[in-house]
């Protein structure tokens, strides 16, 4: 991967300090307005990248087994220039918009751009000042630095310093090419973001995700307000973010389950970082699918199960875990664990996932509810999940629920 400069290294969880969530938008501090962008400043700014792009691609082209890609057409100073203008307008376009929006609500992380061009596939977050910049990779940028120079004219235009920029390449993946989260690199320099009430640490470098997924915001938020008094199951918690917001809003008891360890530290930390205690919760490393045989033995029990699993896991050489294949079996083990109206959230982010309702409907509730839990900034080209409530009775929580 390669990235722009890295944040400083922070080895403990940063304080919470005044600063308003205002104060990390471009602009905010003084009258200083982002500078108009156009082809030639913009292509001036990254001539010597293009420079060293074009005698790389000349290299390429006297020496064909250099590139995978031979034969491939590249694209070219010109049409780089063109998506960079056009990329440009589209993300201050889409900044200016919803800046409004989520500055009243004291939101500093949400999505600027979503293959808004179908041209230019990147994915683009902001994080209280920092920019998270994800291509898609294909056959018409790969071994070039075609990134970079996109990269380079949005710092132009958000007047950000280099190491505010950090870059990503998202790679087709099927389940022979690992896991869901992997190490990019050891960094560990996190940043504090604000969502709503609560703040959350992220690492924009070391891994593809930053640590808080953007596109279950909302899902977070009706966790909050329908956890008073309940009993919550986390299983695959990542870093406990959903596990925040049912303790924040007022939860008897949260379960947090991960299989790594590193993630259930982070959950912790960002438990002490809103200043919520950590008993009564649990925060326990384990596999998930384990974890539900085990606590059906004990025959316990939660009032709201959120399941959010990896599309698929591999252990060693093969593929023990498909969300599509397996779905059906874990559904009802979690299904099993709730109370007497309990209600099990289910989400995945497999993009052709289909649920076999033949086996569950027979026995259970279940309602698609992906269009009400999805944020107006991650809406831009197709569901990020698809999620459902499933539960044994239409109880009272299932009708607030999601």
């Amino acid at each position: 991967m390669r990235r722009m400069r890295t944040l400083r290294c922070i080895s403990q969880v940063p304080e919470l300090d005044s600063t308003p969530a205002e104060s990390c938008w471009p602009g905010s501090c003084g009258p200083r307005q982002a500078p108009v962008v156009n082809d030639q400043i913009i292509f001036s700014c990254s001539q010597l990248m293009c420079k060293n792009w074009l005698s790389d691609m000349q290299d390429k082209k006297n020496n064909p087994a250099r590139s995978s890609n031979a034969g491939v057409s590249h694209y070219s100073p010109e049409q780089i220039s063109r998506q960079q203008e056009m990329l440009v307008n589209r993300v201050r376009k889409n900044f200016k918009h919803r800046k409004r929006i989520f500055q009243k609500q004291s939101i500093e992380a949400f999505r600027l751009y979503d293959q808004d061009i179908p041209e230019i596939r990147l994915l683009i977050d902001w994080y209280a000042g920092h920019l998270v910049i994800g291509e898609f990779t294909r056959m018409q940028t790969e071994g070039t630095n075609w990134l970079e120079l996109m990269a380079e004219a949005l710092r132009q235009a958000f007047e950000l310093d280099s190491a505010h920029i950090h870059l990503k390449r998202r790679r087709t993946r099927n389940p022979n090419q690992g896991q869901r989260y992997e190490r990019l690199a050891a960094e560990e320099a996190y940043i504090t973001v604000r969502e709503g009430a609560l703040r959350f640490l992220v690492n924009l470098d070391d891994f593809i995700d930053t640590g808080l997924f953007i596109d279950h915001r909302i899902a977070r938020r009706q966790v909050s307000e329908i956890s008073c008094g309940l009993r919550v199951l986390n299983l695959f918690a990542y870093t406990g973010s959903f596990s925040c917001f049912a303790a924040q809003g007022g939860a008897k008891s949260v379960t947090t389950v991960d299989l790594s360890r590193n993630y259930i530290n982070w959950a912790k930390r960002n438990f002490e970082l809103n200043h919520l205690t950590i008993k009564p919760h649990e925060f326990i490393v384990a596999d998930c699918l384990k974890f539900l045989h085990d606590a059906a033995e004990s025959k316990r029990k939660w009032d709201l199960i959120i399941l959010d699993p990896p599309s698929y896991s591999k252990r060693g050489q093969s593929i023990d875990f498909d969300i599509q294949r397996d779905h059906v079996t874990l559904i009802k083990e979690a299904v099993s664990l709730l109370s007497p109206g309990g209600v099990l959230f289910f989400s995945t982010n497999h993009q052709s996932f289909t649920p076999n309702t033949d086996l569950l409907s027979s026995e259970l509730y279940i309602t698609e509810v992906s269009e009400s839990i999805q944020s107006p900034d991650c809406s831009n080209r197709r569901l990020p999940h698809h999620s459902y409530k499933i539960a044994k009775s239409k109880s009272p929580l299932w009708q607030k629920a999601f």
